[in-house]
């Protein structure tokens, strides 16, 4: 099954990180994933390592510069959605997911997060509370936690 999620890397760089937004986005069921700015290159050994079969064509596309493509998503009705910590960002266990709409789910690399022009065109911000010290977690691993929690608060699922 595919649902209207859309996952957007915003310059993500390493390619284990890469493969297992690949592996997320197929078991959550997202439309498409797009990579963006310093993103590797496909065909790449270790992304196809870690994605185990699940790179697909049609799948995912390139894109150069990411505010072109939020731009785009924004003009087909999607709801950008910045997974970061900001000022204004809500507990992602709380924000209504607009049932009914598309989303597009931004990621930023783990050590610049999203860009700041990328930010500002997002719709909203949602973070992961942690309970730790650690300030921050692998951006796959909060991509699981985020495509978990959107499927769960969107109504999602398979029967």
């Amino acid at each position: 099954m595919v649902f209207p999620i859309s996952i957007v890397c915003d310059n993500i760089r390493t390619p284990e990180n890469i493969g297992m937004i690949f592996r997320l986005a197929e078991a959550f069921g997202a439309e498409c994933i797009y990579l963006c700015g310093d993103a590797p290159t496909l065909p790449n050994k270790k992304v196809a390592r870690a994605a185990r079969s699940t790179i697909k064509p049609g799948n995912h596309k390139t894109v150069k510069n990411t505010a072109d493509i939020i731009s785009e998503l924004k003009n087909k009705n999607y709801k950008i959605i910045g997974l970061e910590v900001t000022n204004n960002s809500k507990d992602i266990r709380h924000f209504d997911f607009y049932k009914n709409n598309k989303i597009a789910l931004v990621l930023g690399s783990e050590r610049y997060g999203i860009s700041k022009e990328v930010l500002q065109m997002a719709d909203h911000c949602v973070h992961i509370n942690l309970f730790g010290n650690n300030t921050s977690i692998n951006v796959a691993n909060a991509t699981a936690i985020a495509l978990y929690e959107l499927a769960h608060r969107m109504g999602l699922h398979t029967d």
